[in-house]
């Protein structure tokens, strides 16, 4: 998992699609 971070801020897109991912993933939730 930690290498995944720092890829995610070395690419700064993948950080980008991961913040995106993570607020898709918690508007189910919200809905739920």
């Amino acid at each position: 998992d930690t290498d995944e971070f720092v890829d995610a801020s070395d690419n700064g897109a993948t950080g980008e699609s991961d913040a995106d991912m993570k607020v898709v993933t918690e508007t189910p939730h919200l809905d739920q």
